[in-house]
């Protein structure tokens, strides 16, 4: 996580290696995750294998694949059809916190 936890926020893919929809989903998530690199040092980009962690993924209440979480929150990402509608997303609920206060993100 970023070192000033009022500013972290924590973007996870929940996938499964044999999902077609994540398999075309998998370059516009490392567009993002590349952008977030270079321009969004407020933001961690992560991936989850549920095939490989299903318990996470079932604490995470995930069923269907791909699935993109924003924390603090935990909240779906409805709209992934493209990168621009993901940044825009996070950039929209990132505007919405007060940054004041300590992040919640538990990392696991």
């Amino acid at each position: 996580l970023p070192k000033d936890k009022g500013e972290a926020f924590v973007l996870v893919e929940f996938y499964a290696a044999w999902c077609g929809h994540c398999q075309h989903f998998a370059s516009t998530y490392e567009q993002i995750a590349l952008e977030a690199r270079q321009h969004l040092p407020w933001l961690t980009v992560a991936a989850i294998n549920c095939a490989e962690h299903s318990a996470v993924c079932s604490a995470n209440e995930v069923s269907s694949y791909p699935t993109l979480k924003l924390w603090p929150g935990g909240e779906v990402v409805h709209d992934h059809s493209t990168k621009d509608a993901v940044l825009a997303e996070v950039k929209r609920r990132h505007s919405l916190v007060d940054h004041s206060e300590p992040d919640r993100v538990q990392v696991v």
